[in-house]
């Protein structure tokens, strides 16, 4: 018997799910015209992207350490910020 999964099944199932929820908070966002909110999960799909697919596709042993993502998540926010306000805010 297999003791857990595949860590390639278990990432694709992690993709699949925070995908799923940022449909869902796109969905909320787009409908109560929240801009930021719409701006923050349009970033974090493509840094919940890099994410799996380095600590679950990549065979190389060496990985960035967690310090890294939680610089790129807080970069994400303020880069959100931005956005919201040079599209929204200036208008």
């Amino acid at each position: 018997m297999e003791k857990g999964m595949e860590p390639e099944r278990k990432g694709c199932l992690i993709q699949i799910g925070t995908m799923a929820l940022v449909a869902i908070g796109m969905y909320i966002s787009i409908e109560m015209e929240w801009p930021y909110l719409k701006n923050l999960l349009l970033m974090s799909s493509c840094l919940i992207g890099s994410f799996v697919g380095e600590r679950y596709f990549m065979k190389s042993e060496k990985h960035p350490s967690n310090k890294t993502y939680i610089w790129l998540a807080i970069g994400a926010l303020v880069a959100a910020g931005l956005l919201t306000w040079l599209l929204e805010g200036r208008g």
